[in-house]
């Protein structure tokens, strides 16, 4: 899981995941990415995921950027390491985890 993570860091879904997330934050919502054992992704808005879903692969909230709407993009630009730090960071204990029972 970890190299489907790593995958979706590095594409654009990140950037717009994380736009979502912040307008979403506007209105007390937000973004996460669903990442699947077979290497692909989701998008996936808080209000979609209801409490008896239970995902084959990770449920990860998206970190939201507060700034206006018109700047989201050049903030993303600016903080895309630390936001995809705080991404790794949720995902610390299940990789670590997955690890020890490789």
């Amino acid at each position: 899981m970890k190299a489907i993570l790593e995958a979706f860091l590095a594409s654009p879904d990140f950037k717009a995941g994380v736009i979502a997330s912040s307008k979403a934050a506007y209105s007390g919502s937000g973004y996460a990415v669903e990442l699947f054992p077979d290497g692909h992704w989701r998008l996936l808005w808080d209000e979609q995921i209801g409490n008896l879903y239970q995902s084959p692969g990770w449920i990860v909230g998206l970190p939201a950027i507060d700034a206006a709407e018109d700047d989201l993009a050049s903030e993303f630009d600016v903080a895309a390491d630390e936001l995809a730090a705080q991404v790794r960071e949720q995902c610390a204990d299940a990789l670590a985890w997955e690890a020890l029972h490789a």
